[in-house]
């Protein structure tokens, strides 16, 4: 009797041993024409996990990832398109339903000579393809027709011991010629109280942004327009290797972050700064860091690093609900500053990101409510609760417009003081005609 049972156990696991670890071709397909069905209904976040999970069990299969890409593109989800466009062998980038997807992509992130460039790569592999063709005569009339775009920003806080800082911003910046972009723009920062307007700033500032695919090189070069002997020049190099991660370096001889304490005594610096960040292919997890090192003319040496980790709780198209954590740290080498100049000081934040896509009258209107709760220990003053609010809210009125502003308000402890803190912000966005 023993033996029969392992005999019957041992063809058992013989005929499940020789069964293939995936779904079979039917049940692949099966499962597509259901994802494409809750597409059409209008369940597309359900539809983008069905697909997602199939991407990942066969990132090969071109069905599938077409099928993705269709559907994020519905979504308006560009990011995701381009992630998807990218990830395709090459023998079915040309293929009109996903490159027509993606080159609409580029061309909403203003990336109209990449969505030219995608168009003329696949038309040379697809010759007379209608689709291909439609599509890259509207890329070109866009590019012809492509002007200036402005920005201006009013931005003001108090978080430097009470004492209340505005800052105004207004900037211009277009293509120039091919891959090569130019700005200028005007920079204002000024302290309330009369005792730091020593420490104000008026800058003009000319730079170039060179686009060689994966990589930019930006320079910049500034000046202060009332006081002289305060140039800065700039230089920022960003890597993009894969659509899911961005590397960025930068150095800055006239550093705009100095106190406002400190400027209010002359005291200026330069900054080195790295940063990088990254998401999954399904947006489900969002990860991004940096660091700066600051060289202050009284000798000091800052060192500050943040990295923030966030998780989709519940992603769909009108709603995204994000868990976020945060850590930070920061050290300084000179004591007995007039500014705020702790040696040590480490900072750990959780908090919860709610963000809605609202039906309105405008081409897209998204609110965001963030708040948070951490701890924050500086040397020698011991740990403290430290929490916050922040609403931002973005509104996009049509093709050449759009407006961001937020408020903030935060209690955080300096020196075992504890202060409130309050924040707002105002930027507008206008294509030249």
């Amino acid at each position: 009797m023993a033996c029969r049972l392992v005999c019957v156990i041992g063809v058992v696991v013989l005929v499940f041993a020789n069964q293939p670890l995936y779904a079979s071709k039917d049940s692949v397909a099966q499962q597509q024409r259901r994802a494409m069905g809750f597409a059409r209904s209008g369940q597309h976040q359900r539809a983008l996990m069905i697909l997602q999970s199939l991407k990942n069990k066969y990132p090969n299969q071109y069905s599938v990832q077409r099928d993705y890409i269709l559907v994020a593109s519905w979504m308006g989800e560009c990011d995701r398109v381009i992630d998807g466009y990218r990830g395709l062998q090459n023998k079915y980038q040309h293929f009109s339903r996903v490159a027509v997807a993606a080159a609409k992509c580029l061309r909403t992130q203003n990336r109209v000579r990449d969505a030219i460039q995608l168009l003329k790569t696949a038309l040379g592999r697809n010759k007379g393809n209608r689709e291909l063709k439609q599509e890259l005569v509207a890329a070109q009339q866009e590019l012809s027709a492509q002007n200036f775009t402005t920005e201006y920003g009013l931005e003001t806080n108090n978080s430097d011991a009470g004492n209340r800082e505005w800052r105004v911003q207004a900037m211009v910046w277009g293509e120039i010629t091919d891959r090569l972009y130019g700005r200028a723009r005007l920079t204002m920062i000024h302290a309330i109280d009369p005792q730091f307007a020593t420490g104000d700033l008026n800058r003009v500032g000319v730079g170039l942004d060179y686009d060689v695919g994966k990589i930019s090189l930006d320079g910049e070069v500034s000046s202060d327009v009332i006081r002289s002997g305060e140039t800065g020049l700039s230089t920022t190099v960003r890597y993009t290797p894969k659509e899911v991660w961005k590397l960025t370096a930068a150095y800055h001889s006239f550093s705009e972050e100095v106190p406002l304490r400190a400027k209010a005594l002359n005291i200026t610096g330069n900054q080195r700064h790295i940063g990088a960040s990254f998401h999954t292919p399904d947006y489900a997890w969002e990860w991004l860091a940096a660091m700066d090192w600051l060289d202050f003319s009284d000798g000091n040496r800052r060192h500050e690093w943040f990295s923030e980790l966030g998780y989709g709780l519940d992603l769909k198209p009108e709603r995204e609900k994000r868990l976020m954590f945060e850590l930070s740290q920061s050290s300084n080498s000179l004591v007995g500053t007039s500014y705020f100049n702790p040696l040590s000081a480490q900072t750990l934040i959780v908090g919860y990101k709610l963000t809605r896509v609202h039906k309105s009258q405008y081409n897209r209107k998204t609110d965001e409510l963030y708040s948070w709760l951490g701890s924050y220990q500086q040397q020698t003053f011991g740990s403290h609760i430290i929490y916050g609010l922040r609403y931002e809210q973005n509104i996009v009125f049509d093709e050449t417009r759009s407006l961001m502003w937020f408020v903030a308000a935060a209690s955080k402890v300096y020196d075992g003081n504890r202060e409130s803190e309050i924040k707002a912000g105002l930027h507008y966005t206008r294509e030249l005609e």
